[in-house]
């Protein structure tokens, strides 16, 4: 269902931004619909950090002092979710 969230981001505007993992998780959880405590400790940065590794969807990543931020292949997650 990772793969949903991120195909269904933003327009092209957005694909070559960069966005931090921590707002992506949020917003994950939000779009599954976690709201207690204890399911939030589960998907957490850096489970999904290594899920987007994993799948090859991370373009770039760097390192800020208020966290890591990617440029995800948003076209690749629509087309693996086609497939």
């Amino acid at each position: 269902s990772l793969i949903e969230f991120i195909s269904k981001m933003k327009s092209e505007v957005d694909y070559n931004r960069y966005r931090f993992v921590h707002k992506i998780t949020e917003e994950f959880r939000y779009f599954l619909g976690i709201r207690k405590e204890r399911e939030q400790e589960d998907i957490n940065p850096i489970w999904v950090g290594r899920a987007l590794k994993r799948m090859s969807l991370v373009i770039d990543r760097r390192r800020l002092s208020a966290g890591v931020e990617v440029r995800l292949n948003i076209p690749k997650a629509i087309k693996l979710i086609t497939q």
